[in-house]
């Protein structure tokens, strides 16, 4: 029955977001949390030498190409709602993505960048049905994986899922300090 209900959610969700295609700020919420961020990991594995976090973690840059190139996007943005942190360790960095407050299914609460030397994986904290949360992974050719549906958390409890997902102690500081 449980398998019955998740899956149930989870096409419910895929009809909701065809039907809301027509919606300018759900298509720029979705494109940010789902197709640019992708597309920034994907930049930074292609790195040959440097490896420089500026693609993940730089919102300036974001907020001028996606101006310049993709203003419809831009426009229907909160931007002034994204905050980005990032906390570095001589064995990962994680990215942390607070984003602005998801309005609508399959929007995202949150999202963490964790870059290993050998792996990195983009989790998202997404809305879905009934008061439950998604908790998933986007790699960058954009498939998804669903890692378990929950309640609402705050995002220091997401942060301590995805550092359990990755067996990485728990980040302790949100938001870090600088």
């Amino acid at each position: 029955m449980k398998k019955c209900y998740l899956f149930l959610l989870l096409f419910a969700t895929t009809i909701h977001v065809l039907a809301q295609n027509n919606d300018p700020r759900q298509q720029a919420y979705y494109q940010i949390e789902y197709r640019w961020i992708p597309l920034m990991v994907k930049a930074y594995q292609e790195q040959e030498q440097t490896k420089e976090l500026y693609p993940l973690n730089d919102l300036e840059i974001w907020n001028t190409y996606i101006q310049t190139n993709y203003p419809d996007i831009h426009e229907h943005f909160a931007w002034d709602s994204l905050q980005v942190y990032t906390k570095q360790s001589d064995s990962l960095n994680m990215i942390i993505y607070d984003f602005p407050e998801p309005f609508n299914v399959p929007l995202a609460a949150y999202g963490a960048v964790v870059i290993r030397p050998n792996a990195i994986t983009y989790y998202t904290f997404e809305k879905s049905y009934d008061g439950y949360y998604v908790l998933g992974t986007i790699d960058a050719e954009w498939t998804h994986t669903n890692l378990g549906f929950y309640l609402s958390m705050p995002i220091d409890e997401f942060i301590c899922i995805v550092c359990e997902k990755e067996n990485i102690p728990v980040i302790k500081q949100y938001p870090p300090e600088y």
